[in-house]
């Protein structure tokens, strides 16, 4: 191909991803509507490095967490254990539980 197609081929499937990104529709509805593949869309947004969907705002983020050491003793202050909510949502599954809190350093070092 020259580079006049090819610059051609660049231009129209950066109308699709500009299309896409601003359609209500799913990434699947767009392609269909426009008769193309999705696997074809998400390879050329990769490609020329744009997202297809701008990320919505309650989407999952990670965060840096430092390592628990593994020598550090806690001990409760309190003879009592006072259980605490704890609900972990991640892609579909949520788990929900009540725990003490030093079952919940427990669980969150598991996740590790």
């Amino acid at each position: 191909m020259n580079r006049t197609g090819q610059a051609t081929l660049i231009t129209k499937w950066q109308e699709f991803i500009t299309d896409c990104q601003s359609s209500p529709s799913s990434i699947k509805n767009f392609a269909r509507q426009r008769k193309i593949g999705v696997s074809s869309l998400y390879y050329w947004s990769k490609k020329l490095g744009v997202p297809l969907k701008n990320e919505p705002a309650d989407a999952m983020q990670f965060i840096a967490l430092n390592p628990f050491p593994q020598n550090l003793s806690i001990q409760p202050k309190e003879t009592e254990v006072k259980p605490c909510l704890v609900e972990i949502s991640i892609n579909h599954l949520k788990i929900r539980t009540e725990a003490s809190w030093m079952q919940v350093v427990e669980l969150v070092k598991g996740l590790a």
